[in-house]
């Protein structure tokens, strides 16, 4: 069961009167929060932390006390999220600076910040990224480089297909690591699942298989090898709204580079396919009911991902991201399909979750249309491959 996700409303109204003593009595499923108000009985231990963050009925439900043993757990450790500029929780949900990880220096409680002991040794904490001893060698890659296509509008009759790889633009920016690198690519397209060709080979991978493979890095490398792996991330298009959404999903992943190559949520309600219209709100929402996955906000729109303010899903950057580069095309410019034409481009700039822009990094190229902002030796990605070549440099 996913909670509603809106931000929480500070009108005192929407609590209930503490001088009322009559009883309430709450329809089936639903429990008497902390304040007495009703909140559905399944948000208790789903792995968010209800502590008025999220509403029911518009009305900020709170199970974070003694009563319901901290949300079942949910609210253990306290974590203060957003931390602010530049900060992210600890093992233990103490705000630090996330300069902190991977500085060559072990934080296993023995610094202070803000008068608190500050520990990252951990496996939600990359053992410090590497800083301390304490996890696993493991046979990985040095660099996990996910690329996720969007829409393909050059026959909106067959399913997305896979493009940035052939478009050259994953190369150019495997190509910009430092010389040695052992990189490892995988590429997913605009689509929910995993397409499926002869022989029941897989042709396309979609954005379960995504989540599902962020997923493994994050649990597997990155929680139990002392060095986990580098994360980049490149999509184009719809494709941002799928790696945004998935980022968002996986806290415990640490994104070191994230790029957005015109980043758009256009036509992600519409039922039919049309040029830019995919359904996915739909097919994410049918999902959501027919397996029950806990989304972070809502697909609808791909919005409410922001806590200061309703924003779409592709231009807020959450705080396990290091580093955004953010591309957007030229609006004076036409991308053809057929005869037709049409112009897409990336006009909101992106922000952290509390609206601040810590990290990231947007450019405008003009000349540049929707689609060519997502090849290779373009303005575009010469300016990611630059980006990232001194990112990584030794």
């Amino acid at each position: 069961m996913d909670d509603d996700d809106s931000a929480a409303d500070d009108d005192d109204s929407a609590t209930v009167d503490d001088d009322d003593d009559s009883s309430r009595e709450c329809p089936e499923g639903e429990v008497e929060d902390c304040n007495g108000n009703c909140g559905p009985e399944e948000w208790i231990g789903d792995f968010f932390c209800d502590d008025g963050a999220y509403l029911w009925d518009d009305i900020p439900i709170v199970f974070d006390c003694d009563e319901f043993n901290r949300d079942d757990g949910d609210c253990e450790p306290r974590q203060d999220v957003p931390c602010g500029d530049g900060l992210v929780p600890d093992c233990n949900g103490y705000c630090a600076p996330q300069e902190w990880i991977g500085d060559s220096t072990c934080d296993d409680g023995q610094y202070l910040f803000d008068g608190v002991p500050i520990d990252f040794n951990c496996a939600d904490g990359a053992w410090d990224g590497g800083d301390c001893d304490d996890g696993m060698v493991c046979d990985r890659p040095d660099v996990v480089v996910f690329s996720v296509s969007g829409h393909d509008i050059s026959d909106s009759n067959d399913l997305n297909e896979e493009y940035l790889y052939e478009r050259g633009a994953v190369s150019q920016v495997a190509n910009a690591l430092p010389a040695g690198t052992d990189v490892m690519l995988l590429p997913y397209a605009d689509e929910l699942e995993n397409s499926r060709g002869e022989g029941d080979t897989i042709e396309t991978y979609g954005f379960l298989q995504l989540q599902s493979d962020l997923e493994f890095v994050s649990q597997n490398w990155g929680g139990l090898c002392s060095a986990p792996p580098a994360v980049i991330i490149i999509a184009h298009s719809h494709g941002v709204v799928w790696s945004h959404t998935a980022v968002h999903m996986l806290p415990g992943l640490y994104v070191d580079v994230l790029v957005d190559l015109d980043g758009q949520s256009d036509g992600w309600e519409r039922p039919y396919w049309g040029l830019v219209g995919d359904h996915w709100a739909h097919e994410l929402q049918a999902f959501a009911d027919d397996y029950g996955p806990s989304w972070p906000f809502s697909p609808w729109d791909a919005a409410n991902a922001a806590q200061w303010g309703y924003q779409d899903v592709e231009d807020v950057v959450p705080w396990n991201v290091g580093l955004n580069l953010e591309v957007a095309s030229d609006p004076s410019v036409l991308d053809m399909v057929g005869k037709v034409g049409f112009v897409l481009t990336d006009r909101d700039p992106n922000s952290r979750t509390d609206g601040s822009t810590t990290g990231i990094y947007r450019e405008e190229f003009s000349g540049l249309s929707h689609s060519e902002v997502s090849y290779d030796d373009t303005a575009a990605l010469n300016w990611v491959a630059e980006e990232i070549y001194f990112h990584f440099a030794p």
